[in-house]
């Protein structure tokens, strides 16, 4: 049973949060990074309304305690490509609030 439609997700190959967006990332800002750090992994893309969602709530990471945002950032250099989920957040405004120089 898919309650969440996943395997639809898995052959279009998009990555979706499961509840609205916008609540989940209030909730934890922490999963902005972790989204594009399991986009890049996986080679999928993000779904629109996370993408915006995204965006949006970008700033809410300055809230975040920065050991947690060191980890995510230090999980990007372990990926094959390390550049790309950098360009991804600064493509989202989201370098823009976690390191602003």
């Amino acid at each position: 049973i898919d309650y969440a439609q996943a395997s639809q997700d898995l052959s279009d190959g998009v990555v979706r949060m499961i509840g609205d967006p916008n609540v989940r990332l209030i909730e934890d800002p922490i999963r902005i990074l972790r989204a594009i750090r399991l986009s890049q992994m996986i080679r999928f893309a993000l779904e629109t309304d996370l993408r915006r969602a995204m965006k949006t709530h970008a700033a809410h990471l300055t809230k975040t305690a920065l050991p947690r945002r060191r980890e995510e950032f230090l999980k990007f250099l372990r990926l094959k490509d390390p550049s790309e989920p950098f360009m991804l957040a600064h493509d989202l405004d989201v370098l823009k609030y976690v390191s602003p120089s």
